[in-house]
């Protein structure tokens, strides 16, 4: 990266970018979220940039913030007017996310979704990005010794294994009292479990 354009981010920060979530099947439409975005090679990123571009990053807070984030908003209609404004590998986390079917315009309330995604030059310069869902929604179902729906609210453990085999993200989430929860993305690879009560099991199912 040269010096010329890595000052050029740091000049873009008062600029926000508008970040668009969108269902590559369109099928789905997010009406309302919360929304973190961290920047995830920010550590090995900072190593290449040249010494006058780490004095503009190193001038005050808010540069450095910018830079390593995290930077948190709302999704409204799908859209989100962030602050994020250099090029790299970031980690979107939504949550109280709520999500429109097209067809029927019944909504579902989706507790949290991850998605990492890569900004480059030229996204900094249009100030416009578009991230593309491509996961269905899934319906995780709660059932007893006997196959039965277990009507509680009861507590899900979810565990992510990375790529050499370690933990690379654990969370637990709460159902709704019908022993039920809409999840964005194939729960299994999360191996879900309920917590504190071994013997109950979990069945998901693909929403249409």
């Amino acid at each position: 990266m040269g010096v010329a354009s890595a000052l050029c981010y740091f000049c873009l920060l008062l600029h926000p970018m508008v970040i668009e979530f969108t269902f590559s099947n369109e099928d789905f439409q997010i009406r309302h979220a919360q929304v973190a975005v961290f920047r995830m090679d920010a550590l090995t990123g900072i190593k290449t940039l040249a010494k006058k571009a780490k004095e503009q990053l190193y001038r005050n807070e808010e540069s450095i913030r910018n830079y390593f984030g995290p930077d948190e908003g709302e999704i409204s209609g799908g859209l989100w007017r962030s602050t994020l404004s250099s090029p790299g590998l970031y980690r979107a986390v939504l949550g109280q996310i709520a999500i429109v079917r097209t067809s029927d315009r019944k909504e579902f309330t989706v507790p949290v979704y991850t998605k990492d995604f890569t900004i480059a030059e030229g996204d900094v310069e249009a100030g416009r990005y578009k991230i593309e869902i491509s996961e269905p929604l899934f319906r995780i179902i709660v059932l007893d010794q006997n196959g039965q729906r277990v009507a509680d609210r009861l507590e899900l453990g979810f565990e992510l294994h990375a790529t050499d085999g370690g933990t690379e993200m654990t969370f637990e989430l709460e159902t709704d009292g019908n022993g039920e929860m809409t999840f964005l993305g194939d729960p299994s690879k999360y191996t879900p479990e309920v917590l504190d009560k071994p013997w109950l099991r979990i069945k998901t199912e693909r929403l249409p």
